[in-house]
């Protein structure tokens, strides 16, 4: 109710984007169609359209770092693209360095020096002991991955059989209490505050703790002495199996079916993952993953980046 006025501005944004590129197709009949980002309220719809009229597309987004750009046919947001794209790049290299530059990578992400990246953790004290108030000895982690985020992946359908983040969780926090577990939901930095109140419900002083998004807890001190941790497909969860500490999604996610990935889909799985041996972290989708990400995209020729946002041009004469 809130946000009425917000919801209902972005979706006539949406659709009046739609009928003007059905409008401009219908005049000239483009073969190929070029846009950037396909996610957002503008550009989707016009992917959309290329899509329903067989129009062929050319999506253009930044590249691993301020000096690349990469492009796309599809949405790189869709998981069967991207999952696709780390795949394929992991042909190509070496098994050192691959490993080298996931621990770039890795390393980046955990200092906050992230260099195309939105949410950073600077704010989190990394060589502090872990004090929360209330805290048990054997208790399991919660990261949180914001719900904007989920929606802002056009056309995924990231669940599972258990349904939402709101309805994993829910299902988590209960088959933790029944396993005598604490269950400690990390916030992700990046969470608006327009989320809190959603999981504010769970907080319980002795069973649900909430960390909430500007705390300087640091989410790899609770990850590392966890009895279990778990994520709805944060990239955290790489981060860890990168460093051989298990971490299961309640969600499907690009690393569906590779080496190390654990998604579990209900109840009882659940319950067997907290309650069962777990064996060594198997590494190799995380270190594919971290390897991709360090690299991807092409060097810009022309373009000269300062920043993110901003950079100059060398003319051409040719």
């Amino acid at each position: 109710k809130n946000h009425f006025g917000v919801c209902l501005a972005l979706a006539q944004t949406a659709i009046l984007s739609y009928r003007i590129g059905e409008y401009l197709v219908m005049r000239h009949s483009p073969d190929l169609v070029y846009f950037f980002n396909g996610r957002t309220a503008g550009s989707y719809p016009l992917y959309l359209l290329c899509e329903k009229f067989g129009i062929r597309t050319i999506i253009h987004e930044r590249g691993a770092t301020k000096d690349k750009f990469s492009l796309w046919k599809r949405p790189p947001q869709y998981q069967d693209v991207i999952a696709d794209a780390i795949n394929e790049y992991a042909l190509a290299r070496s098994a050192d360095a691959a490993r080298l530059s996931a621990a770039a990578f890795y390393s980046r992400q955990k200092s906050g020096k992230i260099t195309n990246f939105g949410f950073i953790n600077q704010g989190q004290n990394h060589n502090a002991p872990i004090e929360i108030n209330g805290l048990r000895e054997r208790y399991a982690v919660y990261y949180t991955t914001s719900n904007f985020e989920i929606l802002l992946m056009p056309g995924q359908d990231v669940t599972n059989a258990l349904g939402s983040q709101m309805d994993a969780l829910s299902v988590l926090v209960d088959v933790c209490a029944e396993e005598g577990l604490q269950l400690l939901i990390k916030m992700h930095p990046g969470t608006p505050n327009s989320e809190l109140e959603n999981y504010k419900r769970f907080a319980d002083a002795d069973k649900c703790i909430l960390i909430l998004p500007d705390s300087t807890v640091s989410s790899y001190r609770l990850g590392y002495s966890a009895y279990r941790n778990f994520s709805y497909g944060s990239t955290i969860t790489w981060e860890f199996l990168f460093s051989s500490v298990h971490c299961a999604v309640l969600s499907n996610t690009i690393g569906r079916g590779q080496g190390g990935v654990v998604e579990l889909d209900s109840r009882e799985y659940i319950a067997k993952y907290i309650s069962s041996e777990l064996p060594p972290v198997d590494r190799l989708f995380a270190i594919k993953f971290g390897d991709y990400m360090a690299n991807y995209g092409e060097t810009h020729e022309l373009y000269h980046p300062e920043t993110l946002f901003s950079g100059s041009f060398t003319p051409s004469f040719t």
